[in-house]
């Protein structure tokens, strides 16, 4: 099982993807390996207090409920970036130098080319990895629902990203 650990380096922090792995012969125990490098941790002050539902603009929470899960995910990472005092431009969040471009999913430089960020959101890190996770969760055919919805909301809580109540048991059907 892999998960987010964060390395301080100087005055900076990086977040790097690990796996576990077990150590049999001579030094025994575990060994954490890098799997995938992430990017910097950035920590942002939350600057807003909102309501999902109001800033997506949708009073009728079946209505909203509706929309394919891409929307979903993609309106809950506007929201809390919104919350961080990111604005939105052209299908992209900026705040400073940092700019989340919506359709790609991933954030930019100034030339509209991939930097690693990672947003040290809530409880999680919000970062093209974790956004993909979610994006692409699927049921395991060894799981119940039990073990699906428990899986699910780690993936939400490791993105940083607060999800309603009723939203996620609409988002949860879906899946």
């Amino acid at each position: 099982m892999s998960f987010i650990r964060v390395k301080s380096v100087k005055s900076y922090r990086y977040a790097y993807l690990v796996e576990n792995r077990w150590k049999r012969r001579g030094a025994r125990g575990t060994r954490q390996k890098v799997v995938q490098y992430l990017g910097r941790v950035v920590h942002l002050e939350k600057v807003r207090d909102a309501e999902f539902l109001s800033f997506v603009e949708n009073t009728d929470l079946q209505d909203y409920l509706g929309s394919d899960k891409k929307t979903i995910v993609k309106d809950l990472v506007r929201f809390e970036l919104f919350r961080l005092g990111f604005e939105e431009q052209s299908g992209k969040m900026i705040k400073d130098s940092f700019v989340f471009d919506m359709k790609r999913g991933k954030f930019v430089n100034s030339q509209d080319e991939m930097t690693r960020i990672v947003i040290e959101l809530n409880e999680g890190f919000f970062c093209r990895y974790t956004l993909h996770r979610l994006l692409t969760f699927k049921s395991m055919a060894q799981e119940d629902e039990r073990e699906r919805g428990i899986r699910l909301a780690r993936y939400f809580l490791e993105a940083g990203l607060v999800v309603p109540r009723e939203v996620f048991v609409g988002y949860f059907e879906k899946v």
